[in-house]
């Protein structure tokens, strides 16, 4: 991968209905991906073995993570520690883009899947 790359000749899919997501760096350790989420979309509850950092670049969204919700805003830092279950929801009208960061790197998105645990009911 090169070390720098725009954002326009990253490789788009869909994660989940309403939300695409692009991988924008990888290395050794750690994937870092530009995720956005259309209104109303949201993440299956899972975990996963990495720790996530997800910065808000626009619009709002809820995440759940263990026991809590929060309303993470553009400018909001987010961090997931490694095995929490958590998910996140657009429950806005706007579309929401994130820049996310998993250490150690996430094999499954480096193959375009999206595959953690899944923790229960959505």
């Amino acid at each position: 991968m090169p070390f720098v790359t725009s954002s326009g000749r990253m490789e788009e899919w869909e994660i989940f209905p309403g939300s695409k997501i692009r991988i924008a760096a990888r290395g050794e350790k750690m994937t870092a991906v530009l995720s956005t989420w259309e209104a109303g979309s949201q993440s299956t509850l899972h975990s996963h073995p990495h720790e996530q950092v997800a910065f808000c670049l626009e619009g709002a969204m809820v995440f759940r993570i263990g026991e809590g919700e929060y309303l993470v805003k553009k400018g909001d830092v987010v961090l997931i520690p490694a095995d929490t279950p958590h998910n996140q929801r657009n429950d806005a009208e706007e579309t929401a883009v994130f820049a996310e960061c998993f250490s150690p790197a996430r094999e499954d998105l480096l193959r375009k899947k999206f595959a953690p645990r899944l923790s229960g009911k959505e």
